[in-house]
């Protein structure tokens, strides 16, 4: 397994209520299990039709600002992942031989996505060894690491105040760190704040 896996791992979530045919067929309905195929979701609020998105507003619960918020993230990773991959095969290309930097990461940096792609490096400056990271479900970014480094998160309190200033909720977990806006965020503005979460975390080389 590459140590830098990307793309989020797409999870499924419980239906709140048995889907109409429509519906069911339109966001992937198992009723086996009573899930939604989390692929069918991203396909909607990528295509960004109001139509669908009303019927997924009201079948999530969703308010309307919620919806067009994830809708608008959708798109941003859709372009970006598109953007990536053009660059990926131009590199291959031309100069598929990677870098020191780039064999101590286990992947071409094309590979990673470009809002995360210095943090990453960053990050494994510090001692860190990541396997997964870039847009997460809905309106999110994610970093996933190899280990359970994060067993205290009390100690990350004053930065996650301060990115609640930005309407960013930091969520820490032993072998992730998560991040959730509750507005739109450009794809240099994510880089900042990924710059900013990675500088406040302690250096395990010390």
């Amino acid at each position: 397994m590459n140590p830098e896996k990307q793309g989020p791992r797409r999870s499924r979530e419980s239906a709140p209520e048995i889907p109409t045919p429509e519906d069911g067929a339109l966001f992937g309905y198992n009723p086996n299990n009573k899930t939604y195929d989390e692929e069918s979701i991203e396909k909607v609020l990528q295509n960004h039709l109001p139509e669908e998105l009303e019927r997924l507003r009201i079948l999530s619960g969703c308010t309307k600002e919620q919806i067009e918020l994830y809708s608008q993230y959708a798109m941003l990773r859709k372009s970006t992942l598109a953007e990536m991959s053009k660059a990926l095969e131009k590199r291959r290309q031309e100069n598929p031989v990677k870098t020191p930097a780039e064999q101590k990461l286990g992947v071409l940096m094309e590979m990673i996505e470009p809002e995360v792609r210095d943090a990453i490096v960053k990050i494994q400056d510090k001692g860190y060894k990541t396997y997964e990271s870039g847009f997460d479900p809905g309106a999110g970014q994610m970093i996933g690491f190899m280990e359970k480094y994060f067993q205290h998160p009390a100690d990350f309190e004053n930065l996650k105040n301060k990115l609640r200033e930005q309407d960013i909720n930091l969520i820490i977990e032993p072998d992730h760190l998560r991040i959730r806006f509750k507005r739109m965020y450009s794809i240099d503005e994510i880089k900042q704040v990924w710059d900013k979460i990675v500088n406040a975390l302690p250096d395990l080389r010390d």
